[in-house]
């Protein structure tokens, strides 16, 4: 499991983050509010939430604040909601 990643930001768009951790690339799925926190930032820590989608994909997201993660852990455990829809609503949520 992973608990958060740290390290130099290689990558930012409005749903994607590319974090360089010694060497290692790793790609995370945000949230608007993450995206928003992260600008202009050279480095940065983010916690995790690894998804095994099926035996070939898996997805890992990144959240700004624990508390971001620990919303979107519950937003998933109700009925119909994915983690898209869970992203969806984050991006519409503010945490500050």
């Amino acid at each position: 499991m992973f608990e958060y990643v740290s390290g130099k930001i290689e990558e930012l768009n409005p749903v994607y983050a590319v974090i360089d951790c010694q060497g290692l690339g790793y790609g995370l799925i945000i949230s608007a509010e993450t995206y928003q926190n992260l600008i202009g930032k050279e480095k940065a820590r983010l916690y995790c939430y690894f998804q095994i989608i099926n035996q070939e994909q898996t997805a890992l997201f990144g959240f700004f604040s624990k508390k971001e993660r620990d919303f979107f852990t519950n937003l998933i455990k109700v009925q119909g909601i994915g983690p898209k829809m869970a992203m969806r609503i984050l991006s519409q949520t503010s945490f500050q």
